[in-house]
């Protein structure tokens, strides 16, 4: 079995934040629903990621572009590059 597809940068820094049971108990149902919904960003980390920038967005109507902008380019969280491991299968000369 693989592991889990990483959804955080190599470059992040570990932080810690205390929640209480009602927290835990929140996001599990935003995880559950999140799964049922076939989304998978259903960690711990992600749905407070997305909750921050939903804020960040309602409160000064700054997106993750503008804060990424503001950043110097060596701070700046690398862009996914699209996969270069695909390949294009050879047709079948057979003809049914």
């Amino acid at each position: 079995m693989s592991p889990p597809k990483s959804h955080v940068s190599k470059i992040a820094r570990n932080t810690s934040v205390k929640i209480t049971e009602e927290d835990r108990e929140a996001h599990r149902l935003i995880a559950q629903a999140r799964k049922v919904a076939g989304n998978d960003r259903t960690r711990r980390q992600d749905v407070f990621v997305d909750a921050l920038y939903t804020l960040l967005k309602v409160e000064t109507g700054k997106t993750y572009d503008d804060v990424r902008n503001q950043l110097p380019p060596e701070l700046r969280t690398p862009l996914p590059s699209p996969p270069n491991n695909l390949t294009q299968m050879p047709k079948s000369r057979k003809k049914r």
